[in-house]
């Protein structure tokens, strides 16, 4: 049987020319992190200006001395702001930035409060660096606007194997229950799943199951 293609309206792509001259903040708990985030950006626009903190007060601290920024990229949770706060913050204060999260958060519909919520885009940390990088790219040429990038997914194929374990995995049950019911071992039951996540780029079943439900998979 040949693979199914998950497809959404939009596929990513990296760009030839890269884009000049841009302010950008960027706001990550983790300072490693910050460089990794900084690298990408730099990659995708020329002559950045790369400011970085690791709350939200740092960022705000900043912005009162000099509002002009292109974009914020932030993370969810940081150690002085947790969920939506920070980014009902900065819209309060300064609506024009635009702001794009880049988060590892899980939460129930956190794409679509974020959007809902004035982030310019969003963008989960568990896509690989290709997609972000090109996600970025595509933003900062101004070929997202704010209620489009949650239809961003890049192409997955998926296997009917791995398709009938996602929907196993989804109605709860155990890597034993699962090989049971498929007359296999636990083993395949494991490498399969492990292949799965790899291939998704999710590392557990959790991340999973969200990815799947925003992107339909499992209709």
């Amino acid at each position: 049987m040949a693979d199914y293609e998950l497809l959404t309206s939009q596929k990513l792509t990296m760009h030839r020319m890269p884009v000049t001259k841009k302010r950008v903040c960027v706001v990550d708990p983790f300072p490693i992190v910050q460089d990794v985030i900084s690298n990408w950006v730099s990659k995708v626009v020329i002559d950045t200006k790369i400011f970085k903190a690791t709350r939200l007060n740092q960022l705000l601290a900043k912005l009162r001395v000099n509002p002009n920024w292109d974009a914020i990229i932030i993370e969810l949770d940081l150690p002085d702001a947790l969920g939506l706060y920070g980014l009902k913050k900065i819209k309060g204060v300064y609506p024009d930035i635009p702001i794009i999260i880049l988060t590892g958060s899980n939460a129930l519909n956190v794409e679509k409060c974020c959007l809902e919520n004035g982030a310019a885009a969003f963008i989960h940390k568990g896509q690989s660096s290709e997609y972000i990088q090109a996600a970025l790219s595509h933003f900062f040429e101004g070929e997202l606007d704010a209620r489009s990038s949650c239809d961003l997914t890049p192409v997955i194929k998926l296997t009917p194997k791995q398709i009938i374990l996602m929907r196993l995995i989804d109605q709860g049950l155990t890597n034993e229950q699962i090989a049971i019911q498929q007359g296999c071992s636990v083993h395949t039951v494991k490498t399969t799943a492990y292949r799965l996540f790899r291939h998704t780029n999710v590392k557990s079943r959790l991340q999973l199951l969200d990815l799947a439900r925003r992107n339909q998979w499992l209709l």
